[in-house]
């Protein structure tokens, strides 16, 4: 097997030599028999001089036409591989860290704030219109329950609370607006029952903040404690 396999390469090999030794013979011969060309011209143009060598002028010619076409070759495949180098440099980042293109910022508003369009909330003002102030209120004593889950997640109570917000008001939001579509005559009924819900879910905020300051309070004393453990038992010593 590595007989067979060694064999295959040096037949590869031999023939990539071949075909190389070809190649090269072919562009000698062009340029050879371009140069031959130039020189039988310049030599049958000087025929007519006594004073001159037509065969040696038309030797002198072909050679140095031999030497600046192989020149001029050479030239012209060195300048073909730097373009094509200098296009595959402008195709590629000059880095592998090469940052993307950074969009213009975006510009704030300058208007006036305006209202969410979407939501429950939303909803539940186009419910009830003439509940804004109450509905607004129950908003924002929620958002205060959801904001406060999120600064301190390690309290249980307050993530319950949290949970009852966020899985409860949706499904409260469409049961109320299913029910007064499908029984009009009690609709104002339907919207008061709503608004008292919705001020429900935001009943815990008070409770959350006195929780929060009681918290502080306790965390501030021990902290003072401690120091103050601290310093006189290093009075002591």
């Amino acid at each position: 097997m590595l007989t067979f396999v060694l064999l295959v390469i040096g037949s590869i090999l031999v023939l990539a030599a071949v075909f190389w030794l070809v190649r090269l013979l072919m562009v000698l011969a062009g340029l050879l028999g371009i140069s031959a060309i130039v020189g039988l011209v310049v030599a049958l143009a000087s025929v007519g001089n006594s004073n001159t060598d037509p065969v040696h002028i038309g030797m002198v010619v072909a050679a140095l036409t031999f030497v600046l076409l192989a020149l001029g070759r050479r030239v012209a495949r060195k300048q073909a591989s730097r373009r094509i180098v200098s296009v595959a440099r402008t195709a590629t980042p000059k880095s592998f860290g090469a940052q993307a293109p950074q969009t213009a910022p975006i510009r704030p508003l300058t208007g006036p704030v305006q209202e969410p369009t979407t939501g429950p909330w939303h909803a539940a003002r186009r419910l009830v219109p003439g509940s804004q102030a109450r509905i607004e209120r129950a908003e924002a004593a929620c958002e205060a329950v959801l904001s406060a889950s999120e600064a301190d997640p390690h309290d249980l109570h307050l993530l319950d609370e949290a949970a009852l917000i966020r899985n409860t008001l949706p499904k409260l939001v469409a049961k109320a607006q299913a029910l007064c579509a499908a029984d009009p005559a009690r609709r104002a009924d339907y919207q008061n029952e709503f608004v008292a819900a919705l001020e429900q879910l935001g009943a815990a905020a008070p409770q959350v903040e006195c929780n929060r300051r009681r918290r502080l309070i306790d965390e501030f004393r021990t902290l003072v404690n401690h120091i103050a453990n601290r310093s006189g038992r290093g009075q002591a010593t």
